[in-house]
């Protein structure tokens, strides 16, 4: 292996560490977390309830209204399960949680025939709704216990709502008020433009995105070594094999363009779906840097037979240029994954 190729290995396995990141996180996230490494989001600062004054309100179209207070509440049947709580930006994590049944809770309620929607309100304002089938299949609690321990104050205590088939803002922290509607209620996010309807799926799921985006990374660093070698702008890879004519770097260029689009697009599409805007963080407006500066890159690439240096220049600039913004931006996706707040555009 001469020296050409070793560096063309280094660089592109280098690119491959998003690839191995991907595993990583899919491992961690398949592991209890713990309650202090939990990640946090709200809508303000926590409230801080005393419960003693704290009582649980389930009315609406119910023919049994109930007022619970929090020792008669834990005094309840109930139930433990394993459910992973996923926020539509990417954090996750995994726990043990221990509360009632809301399908019990509503079933002493007695329920009438005018039910249709369940509106869970919370003490700090924050709001959003199940519908009656959802909460009636599955394990959709309201939990009091986290891994064993009484439900911490930054993730909902007294009680919050645990919905294993839904994305997190349906997961209402500090809930003192259960509300059978018979319309279709929109919480504090729905109400704002995002979907009503939160059920995960394989094709919402971050890490599809995420391995996706990947692939199309190694992508780019192949097209990048490779142009290196007829830029002659270094001569780190100005020996690769034969094998790596212009054609080549032609047909990889194209299948990274191609596959950052595909990737935006999609990712685009279930952004807007599920939150009714296209670009809500960094990590977005990046990908979209990323696309138009490749495109620019592209254009210009296709005509470098016919102009001057100083174009094939420019194609050259506007390409690495892309690549260090796809860096920025994968690792903005796994900030974003890991919960890191500071990251997101409301």
């Amino acid at each position: 292996m001469n020296r050409s190729m070793l560096n063309a290995v280094i660089v592109v396995g280098l690119c491959c560490l998003p690839l191995v990141l991907i595993g990583v996180v899919s491992y961690s996230r398949s592991q209890i977390t713990p309650n202090d490494q939990f990640f946090t989001l709200q809508i303000g600062d926590i409230p801080q309830i005393d419960i003693s004054n704290w009582t649980l309100v389930i009315d609406g179209q119910v023919d049994n209204p109930i007022n619970f207070t929090y020792a008669e509440f834990i005094a309840l049947p109930s139930v433990s399960i394993r459910a992973t709580l996923q926020c539509v930006d990417g954090p996750s994590g995994t726990a043990i949680w221990r509360g009632v049944r809301i399908s019990d809770l509503l079933s002493l309620a007695q329920v009438n025939q005018s039910g249709f929607d369940v509106a869970f309100y919370a003490v700090d304002g924050f709001s959003s709704s199940l519908t009656l089938q959802e909460v009636s299949t599955g394990d959709v609690l309201l939990a009091y216990e986290m891994n064993g321990e009484t439900l911490p104050t930054a993730h909902g205590f007294p009680v919050r709502v645990v919905a294993p088939e839904q994305f997190g803002y349906k997961w209402v922290k500090w809930v003192d008020h259960i509300e059978v509607v018979d319309y279709d209620f929109r919480g504090f996010w729905e109400s704002r433009g995002w979907a009503d309807d939160a059920r995960l799926s394989p094709i919402s799921h971050w890490g599809l995105h995420a391995f996706l985006f990947s692939i199309s990374f190694v992508f780019g660093a192949i097209a990048l070594v490779t142009g290196l070698k007829f830029s002659r702008r270094t001569d780190y890879f100005i020996d690769l094999p034969d094998l790596v004519s212009t054609n080549f770097h032609r047909i990889v260029s194209v299948a990274y363009i191609g596959t950052v689009g595909v990737v935006f697009v999609y990712w685009a599409i279930q952004t807007l779906l599920l939150k009714g805007a296209l670009l809500y963080s960094f990590h977005g407006i990046g990908a979209l840097v990323v696309l138009i500066l490749h495109v620019l890159g592209g254009i210009t690439g296709r005509t470098t037979r016919m102009t001057n240096r100083s174009n094939r220049d420019l194609h050259y600039k506007l390409n690495f240029a892309g690549y260090l913004v796809y860096t920025l931006t994968i690792t903005t996706g796994f900030l974003l994954a890991f919960g890191a707040s500071f990251i997101y555009i409301y």
